[in-house]
């Protein structure tokens, strides 16, 4: 149990006493300044605060700090514990600022994409609220739905947005509650708050018939060695293929990758947030071996997979033509 005083420590050189709490606890002594003061003329023969305005304000005082004690379990606490809880009971923690400390960790951990997401939900919410500094006091499930509902026009956001806001408080939640301590600095207002669905998107599922379409048109050959519908293409088949295989673990892989006519990959969407560092082995089929084979790096000093200047994006001059080599094949399709 802790003890709690009014009382004076030393005299300044003006004569006049500041007044501090006192908090005494198993021989441990620990002290919170006040605004007010006294003078010899408020004070005993034994330096007691007698000064009845002091009294009735300190008092007041101290029946505020009982109170937040008794939110929690003070038991194995210190009074330097105690005289850091009170003092930082009522400051409030800026929203904005702790999401952005969450977003540059997302971004440090690998996860670019994802934090874009959480960029864009706490502008939007920011916007909402007309101030670029949220506090956390003012994240109530009022507020909260009441930002959701301005939502409510979107596909995803409505559902994505809130989510994201949503991680990043239970985030401040591990990190300022202490519930050995029975610390509550944060209280959970997303249990009142319904995030709704996002809209499920029309299928865009193209039939094989357009898939063959697509394969089967031949490229111009004409004036480049490999036109871009080439390398889209080829590209395209790998990726249909080999389950889906993203063109930037294509673009990437380097030649011990490949061994035995199997593709062996870390995905670079997912490596840094997997356990297994998002490794898949793929074999490569013998339908697009030709294909696959046909951009391996020759270059025994290089050691990337693929040759990479067969990738490189053409210059603005031939690009416009083969926009309209692009513009036919896709006429071809149809």
């Amino acid at each position: 149990m802790v003890n709690i005083k009014a009382t004076v420590r030393i005299k300044t050189k003006s004569g006049i006493y500041p007044v501090y709490i006192r908090f005494t606890k198993k021989k441990q002594t620990s002290y919170i300044k006040t605004a007010w003061v006294v003078n010899e003329k408020g004070l005993s023969c034994n330096k007691e605060i007698t000064d009845t305005y002091v009294i009735q304000q300190t008092s007041s005082l101290i029946e505020t700090y009982c109170r937040q004690l008794n939110l929690v379990d003070t038991t194995n606490w210190s009074t330097s514990e105690v005289v850091k809880y009170l003092s930082e009971f009522n400051n409030d923690i800026s929203f904005s600022d702790y999401a952005r400390k969450h977003i540059d960790k997302l971004i440090g951990r690998g996860q670019e994409r994802t934090s874009r997401n959480y960029k864009w939900a706490i502008q939007h919410m920011e916007r909402f609220a007309e101030t670029d500094n949220i506090m956390f006091s003012r994240l109530t499930s009022a507020f909260l739905n009441r930002w959701i509902e301005s939502l409510a026009e979107t596909n995803r956001c409505k559902e994505q947005y809130p989510v994201c806001m949503r991680e990043v408080y239970k985030a401040a939640m591990k990190e300022f509650n202490d519930e050995e301590l029975g610390i509550t600095k944060l209280k959970n207002p997303w249990t009142n708050v319904k995030i709704p669905r996002s809209d499920i998107p029309e299928k865009r599922a193209i039939p094989a018939s357009k898939l063959r379409a697509f394969f089967n048109v031949v490229p111009d050959r004409s004036r480049f060695t490999n036109p871009l519908m080439e390398v889209g293409q080829d590209v395209a088949l790998i990726s249909f293929g080999m389950c889906g295989l993203n063109a930037v673990d294509i673009f990437n892989a380097k030649k011990d990758q490949y061994v035995n006519g199997i593709f062996h990959y870390e995905r670079q969407k997912t490596k840094k947030t997997r356990s297994d560092n998002g490794y898949f082995e793929v074999r490569v089929p013998e339908f697009i071996k030709p294909t696959f084979e046909k951009y391996l790096s020759k270059d025994p000093k290089s050691p990337w997979l693929f040759n990479s200047l067969q990738f490189q994006r053409p210059k603005r001059d031939v690009w416009i033509e083969r926009r309209l080599s692009s513009t036919s094949m896709q006429q071809d399709i149809q």
